[in-house]
């Protein structure tokens, strides 16, 4: 358990922060900490200005308590009555990288998050991590500035939550992890009449979509789908319950088919259909902490209900002999680019195999002309998606033209050519994937 009864003050060239350091703070009062997810994350503390280590707190030192590290960012000194005190404040070390500057970060197309992030951090005293699925792919142009304000594009980017350690480890580096939306998933709950002090439950219906117009790649629309009778919109069960539909609309660029378009749709109705509902729960010691990124159930019997919570905020001050620790918790909302990720992953992607009327196909050819023309195994009825490559020359970028055909006077994507540069003995290779 960390120890909170004291601060740890240190220099500016700490490496390891596993020492008392310079100084060690017992005569503070009024901590606090407190962690936003993908946002700040600062700690607070007063001190009396006669104390003896009055004169090693300076700007740029670094302070650790509740096993976490933070920079000191700004000092101010004010007098109640006849004392004098000192007001200090800090942010987490990670916003250490707000001062490394990257003047030229290459562009990145269809990276791991865990690599991207990596090249990031290069000559930092920080290192890489993700829980995030290798589907789920970086695209970000040529950038420069301050790394942490490029981390933070990424996180939006990708929709994820970005966390870090509060200690380095034993060879002086911090870790960075990247987690899903959906947060980490913890062996914890919270019930509102078993172990909280106090629970403010929030009903916000400032989000609620009943109507939904969805939008696919090139310009795709639920219009031919079956069930939506031409219309281009789909609606929620709960529609009825307001005087007007409350409507909104998605992009989902990488879906080129009606159906995935159609299921991802009604996904994404089904989780804003209702209003939000968030907690700020005053939470008793816990057999394990809990904090921003993770996910809690959260049992409400005043409501009947069980939700998966994400920790979007956590407060710390000292309490007792321990911490009291003030989480606000929201419902889960994935993004449309995490249910295509949902989508991806349920998808087969080998030779031949059939999954529903989702049909992927991959195919090596020999390559020795510039154009080169291959038919597909089975009519695509919606353009399939086509990546392509070229073996032995990383540089040549191939081209997709589609061969359009009917079937039962229905439009459909019987084949393709590949237009690229060639050279003698080289192979193409195609995987496409969509709907038949």
């Amino acid at each position: 358990m960390a120890n909170v009864d004291y601060i740890y003050l240190y220099d500016e060239y700490e490496e390891y922060f596993n020492s008392n350091g310079i100084a060690v703070i017992q005569d503070f009062f009024d901590a606090e900490m407190d962690d936003k997810k993908n946002d700040i994350c600062s700690f607070q503390f007063n001190f009396p200005r006669d104390s003896t280590f009055y004169d090693q707190i300076r700007e740029g030192r670094f302070v650790r308590w509740n096993d976490t590290v933070f920079i000191i960012r700004i000092i101010e000194e004010y007098t109640q009555g006849k004392q004098h005190y000192v007001s200090v404040q800090a942010e987490h070390i990670m916003f250490e990288l707000l001062d490394a500057f990257e003047p030229n970060f290459a562009s990145v197309q269809n990276g791991k998050p865990a690599d991207v992030l990596a090249g990031i951090l290069n000559g930092t005293r920080f290192q890489a991590k993700s829980q995030l699925s290798d589907v789920f792919k970086v695209n970000i142009p040529q950038t420069k500035g301050a790394k942490l304000s490029i981390i933070d594009e990424l996180v939006k980017d990708i929709y994820a939550i970005r966390v870090c350690t509060g200690l380095p480890d034993s060879s002086g580096m911090f870790t960075i992890t990247l987690l899903p939306a959906e947060g980490e998933s913890v062996a914890e709950l919270i019930h509102n009449r078993k172990n909280t002090n106090q629970v403010t439950r929030i009903i916000d219906g400032k989000s609620v979509i009943t109507r939904l117009y969805p939008y696919g790649s090139d310009g795709l629309t639920l219009e031919e789908h079956p069930d939506t009778n031409g219309n281009l919109y789909i609606d929620a069960d709960t529609i009825g319950d307001y005087k007007l539909p409350r409507e909104a609309s998605v992009s989902f660029d990488n879906i080129a088919d009606v159906q995935s378009l159609y299921q991802a749709a009604k996904d994404y109705l089904e989780r804003n259909k209702d209003p939000k509902i968030s907690y700020e729960v005053d939470v008793d010691f816990l057999e394990k902490d809990i904090g921003t990124g993770d996910r809690v159930l959260v049992i409400d019997e005043e409501l009947d209900v069980r939700f998966q919570m994400l920790v979007t905020e956590t407060t710390i001050v000292p309490y007792g002999n321990g911490v009291q620790r003030t989480v606000t918790l929201e419902e889960m909302i994935p993004s449309a680019d995490r249910l295509i990720a949902d989508i991806m992953l349920k998808q087969e992607t080998d030779t031949g195999i059939r999954r529903g009327n989702v049909w992927t196909e991959f195919v090596t050819v020999p390559f020795s002309n510039e154009e080169t023309t291959i038919d597909f195994s089975v009519p695509f009825k919606t353009k399939p998606v086509i990546n392509c490559t070229v073996i032995g020359s990383e540089s040549i970028q191939p081209t997709v033209e589609y061969i359009q055909s009917t079937l039962q006077d229905i439009p459909v994507y019987t084949g393709c050519k590949i237009h690229a540069p060639s050279g003698s003995g080289q192979q193409f290779c195609m995987l496409a994937f969509g709907r038949v």
